[in-house]
Parts: C-alpha cells; sequence; structure tokens
C-alpha cells in the first residue's frame, strides 16, 4: 500500500513510473492447469487451406503443429460446413494423427472425403482423457489450380475482384486466404481473373478450388 495520506493507497495511481531510472518488473504465477487451447498449437492445414482430391474422392491432409504438455496420442476429424460456416452434417469419426509424440511437435497424414470442413485436433493422455482441443476452419477436399501468365494473370487487371464463394481459396507465402485480390505470388496490386474463374469452377462441380497463381506481369508468350 501506498503510505501517503493525500493520495490513493494503490501505487498504481501514484503515477510515480516515470520517476525512476531503474525499474523491475516481477510477474507472479500460481500453478494451475494451461488453459484450453494454449496446449496444442495446430501449424497444418491453414485456414482455407484446399488439398487436391484423388480419382477416388479423397485428400490427403497433413496434420501438423507443437506441443505445450506431453501427450498420449494426437486425432483429428473434420465435421462438414455450408458456406456460411455453420456445421452442416455429423462429424466423422476420430482418425490417428500420431500415437506416443516423443518431442514437442507432431505430425501426421489424415485422409478426408472432398468437402467443406472445420477440422478438430485433439491431444489425450493415457487414460483417453482429452487434454486441449483446437479447431480449424474452414478446410477443403477439392480442386487444386497453379495459373501462369502475363499481366491479366498476375493481379495487373482492373478491377481488383473477391470470390462470392467462400470456398475459392488462394495459398501464398503467408499460406492459404479466401482468394481476393491481388492474389498472392503474383506480380502487380490489381485484379485477376480468378476469382469470378473460382466461383463457377465450386459451382460447377461443386467442390472447393484452391489456386497458386504464379502469373508474372511484362513476361512474353514463350516463356
Amino acid at each position: 500500500n501506498n503510505p501517503a495520506t493525500d493520495g490513493h493507497p494503490d501505487w498504481t495511481f501514484s503515477q510515480g513510473g516515470p520517476t525512476y531510472t531503474l525499474k523491475t518488473l516481477r510477474v507472479l504465477v500460481r500453478p494451475g492447469t494451461t488453459p484450453t487451447g494454449l496446449s496444442l498449437v495446430v501449424a497444418s492445414p491453414d485456414p482455407h487451406q484446399v488439398v487436391q482430391r484423388q480419382p477416388n474422392g479423397m485428400g490427403t491432409v497433413p496434420v501438423a503443429g507443437d506441443l505445450k504438455i506431453p501427450c498420449d496420442r494426437i486425432e483429428a476429424r473434420v465435421i462438414p460446413i455450408d458456406l456460411s460456416g455453420a456445421d452442416a452434417g455429423d462429424p466423422l469419426p476420430w482418425t490417428l494423427v500420431q500415437d506416443a509424440p516423443a518431442g514437442a511437435n507432431f505430425f501426421g497424414l489424415i485422409d478426408v472425403p472432398t468437402g467443406w470442413y472445420r477440422m478438430e485436433v485433439q491431444a489425450l493422455d493415457e487414460t483417453d482423457a482429452v487434454l486441449d482441443v483446437v479447431h480449424v476452419s474452414p478446410v477443403g477436399v477439392g480442386e487444386v489450380f497453379i495459373t501462369a501468365g502475363q499481366s491479366n494473370s498476375a493481379n495487373s487487371g482492373d478491377p481488383p475482384l473477391t470470390p462470392a464463394d467462400p470456398r475459392v481459396s488462394a495459398w501464398g507465402l503467408g499460406g492459404w486466404q479466401h482468394a481476393v485480390d491481388p492474389q498472392p505470388i503474383a506480380t502487380g496490386t490489381g485484379g485477376t481473373p480468378w476469382p469470378p474463374l473460382g466461383d463457377l469452377l465450386a459451382e460447377r462441380f461443386g467442390v472447393p478450388i484452391g489456386f497458386l497463381s504464379v502469373g508474372w506481369g511484362g513476361t512474353s508468350v514463350s516463356q
């Protein structure tokens, strides 16, 4: 308490910090359980990630991340969602991602049917008790296209466009995103044909669409 009789007894309100040339901040932490959502960090998949489906209608989704606590195994499952992001079906069964992860990282591959999903990743102990659950949404399995070309393919169109369908995604160095112009990777800062093309493809095939746009403005046709 502040012993001054002419001010607030809480030292905070004395606002005396600027008068000190040397300051020490002490943070006191009480032991306890780790809050939900902090024990497990999922690095893959990204929100808006689209994985290429195979002829059998399945796509292989990499599930990876970091562990902040020891656990016995990592599992994942997907729940179908609609275009608004709301759950739209029963969850698929839990699938083992990695059994007995030995270190601070985990990695595994799970097969997911074509569709648009919310993914849950959970860590369990040896008694099958759930230690933590992390949600990643949206995640898709559909068709992925690499696009190349000159100015119009490389963000030099006008105006910049936005897909109407949330299932149209684009990948760049910062990860996956809704495929809003300008497209990541490609040069330029304007528009492309990929957002409306993505809408048409999503409507035609009824699946999520992913673009990797590597167009480069000013290149020649031969390139």
